[in-house]
């Protein structure tokens, strides 16, 4: 059950800043981004090109290309992610999870009949565990993830298949953070755009709509939502205000902690966001891909939040 939010002692950033640290070309239109491994960033597309780079921000350098491969799919790539031990494709037509090694060899695949929107890694507290989230079933599942297992089965379940406060749930993006908490995006038809925030001392709910601009709350959507490692008091969002006519993107930095929540900061990127995530550090890495009339890289970028 949901409570109602109870408030923190965190302790409040009056203003927040963003610092550009690189911007790279890569080489593939990068789907996913799982950055959150320690001193890799790992970039995935639905064909199941796979790039490595090593980058810790401690070195004071640009990401550096250790690997790259594509990994053996049977149909397109639905979801991606990386565990401590394993790469982790899913294909939604084949309902097969398939489980490799960081260097691209596959070990085993896996009926998972779970038809998940998202998959993320859950290793800030326990290696080789997953999160999914299925719109389709309203409900997320925790699994631990083993290639000597025959099948998975969960471990860990969200069911929102009953309302709430007589609100029907509609999950579409979760994230977690080192101090597992879980953060549920939810697009239910009944309220505005929120962030549901479970953790272990209370719960809270976030209405999200105000990040939208007053003339473009129809036409705008919010896609991800993030929580940020370390500082517990902010969410990173990506805001497409304009989302039927133009790729614009926003990154939006939104302090939970203040009452009602703030919005710290706004970053525009015109080219549209593929895919965000976050560094350990808190270090913001997102990929962007030009239209192809451009003729212009994908871009790999790497910001650093500040204060």
């Amino acid at each position: 059950m949901i409570n109602t939010p109870v408030k923190k002692q965190y302790n409040p950033l009056k203003n927040v800043s963003i610092l550009k640290l690189y911007s790279i070309d890569i080489d593939i239109s990068a789907e996913w981004i799982i950055s959150s491994i320690i001193d890799r960033i790992f970039l995935g597309n639905s064909e199941g090109e796979v790039r490595i780079y090593s980058y810790s921000n401690r070195f004071h350098r640009q990401p550096l290309l250790t690997e790259q491969y594509r990994l053996t799919t049977v149909r397109l790539i639905t979801c991606f992610t990386v565990t401590h031990d394993y790469l982790i494709a899913f294909e939604t037509d084949t309902q097969i999870l398939s489980l490799h090694t960081h260097h691209g060899a596959l070990m085993v695949r896996l009926r998972f009949p779970y038809d998940p929107i998202m998959i993320i890694h859950y290793d800030y507290l326990r290696k080789n565990h997953i999160w999914a989230c299925s719109r389709s079933k309203r409900q997320c599942f925790q699994f631990y993830i083993d290639h000597t297992m025959k099948e998975l089965n969960p471990i860990e379940l969200l069911d929102f298949k009953h309302p709430i406060s007589n609100i029907l749930i509609d999950p579409v993006g979760i994230s977690i953070d080192e101090q597992d908490r879980i953060a549920i995006h939810d697009v239910n038809r009944t309220t505005s755009d929120r962030l549901l925030i479970f953790d272990n001392d209370h719960n809270m709910i976030i209405p999200l709509d105000f990040v939208k601009y007053a003339d473009r709350q129809i036409t705008s959507r919010i896609e991800r939502v993030l929580l940020v490692p370390k500082l517990p008091n902010l969410i990173v969002l990506v805001y497409a205000p304009q989302s039927n006519s133009t790729n614009l993107h926003e990154i939006v930095v939104v302090d939970i902690a203040a009452r009602p929540a703030r919005i710290l900061y706004r970053l525009t990127e015109q080219y549209g966001i593929q895919n965000i995530d976050l560094t350990s550090n808190g270090e913001l890495i997102y990929s962007v891909t030009p239209p192809a009339h451009k003729r212009i890289s994908p871009k790999l970028n790497i910001y650093r939040l500040f204060n």
